[in-house]
């Protein structure tokens, strides 16, 4: 048997190291056929060295021994690498998924919830969410739908990015968001400085290189529109003073005192009042409104 541990077999399946057998199974039966030359349409070239790619991916995945080596060699290589999906790999997969159409339209008359927890996978990967059909269709365990679902999520996550489950959310959430270069540096960091780092430092880190003014952006649209909600003068000036701007309080006027004026200076304007309400009103009508008009 020809194996090359160096050659990534389960990605060129399209499915995840740690797929069941009737899911390699499937998901070469699929990519076969797309790749068949009695169905390809395009250049005969390339189909023909997919199919060699295929057939010898297949051959050493789909018998356990030769399984069983391969996974030891690449073990220690240490993580593998996260790569996001292109159009090409999502076009291969949605052809693989038409050879389940219609006995999953039959499943989801039963159980429709079908579709939501497919749905949800497939905002992470559309190969888990290939994993997640096959697996049930051909386990036929649609009454551990849920179970099946959740176990396939977290054997991919825990793939690219470890253990740590701060770090396995943060990661589920950047897929999602299709933040997939902050995901890749995540899985890259992950590798070399392991799982047990302080996840807080990878988080950090990234958000900071990679969405920095992203989230800068939420937090004062947020905060705009709890000012908005609530008109309290505290967010008023938390709102000026995220945008660079100056809220200054003057000295003490009136016979008894106690009144000051108040001097707003935010995004090139500036103005003084002669209380905290009107001070308020101006920032929501003039700035936040702005902001909330901009958000939406």
């Amino acid at each position: 048997m020809r194996m090359d541990e160096s050659t990534n077999y389960y990605a060129i399946l399209g499915v995840l190291p740690s797929a069941e057998p009737v899911v390699i199974r499937a998901a070469y039966r699929a990519l076969a056929l797309r790749y068949h030359p009695d169905t390809w349409v395009g250049d005969p070239a390339h189909a023909e060295r997919k199919m060699r790619e295929l057939n010898e991916a297949y051959e050493v995945l789909s018998q356990e021994a030769g399984r069983s080596d391969y996974d030891i060699r690449r073990q220690k290589r240490g993580f593998e690498e996260y790569e996001y999906e292109n159009d090409q790999t999502k076009a291969a997969f949605k052809n693989a998924e038409d050879a389940h159409s219609a006995d999953w339209s039959v499943a989801l008359e039963y159980f429709p919830d079908l579709s939501e927890l497919d749905s949800k996978l497939r905002a992470t990967s559309i190969r888990l969410a290939f994993a997640f059909r096959a697996t049930i269709l051909e386990t036929k365990s649609f009454e551990q739908r849920r179970e099946v679902a959740t176990e396939l999520e977290r054997q991919f996550l825990q793939t690219y990015f470890g253990t740590n489950p701060k770090i396995l959310e943060f990661a589920r959430n950047l897929i999602a968001r299709g933040k997939k270069p902050a995901a890749k540096e995540l899985n890259r960091a992950v590798a070399v400085l392991g799982d047990n780092v302080d996840p807080a430092l990878l988080m950090n880190r990234i958000r900071e290189k990679y969405l920095g003014e992203e989230e800068a952006a939420a937090e004062i649209g947020s905060l705009a529109a709890k000012l908005v909600n609530w008109r309290h003068v505290s967010d008023a000036i938390a709102l000026v003073k995220k945008l660079n701007g100056s809220v200054q309080y003057g000295k003490e006027r009136g016979w008894l005192g106690g009144k000051k004026d108040i001097t707003v200076r935010c995004q090139g304007k500036a103005r003084t009042f002669a209380n905290e309400p009107d001070m308020v009103d101006w920032v929501i009508y003039a700035i936040a409104a702005n902001i909330e008009e901009a958000v939406r």
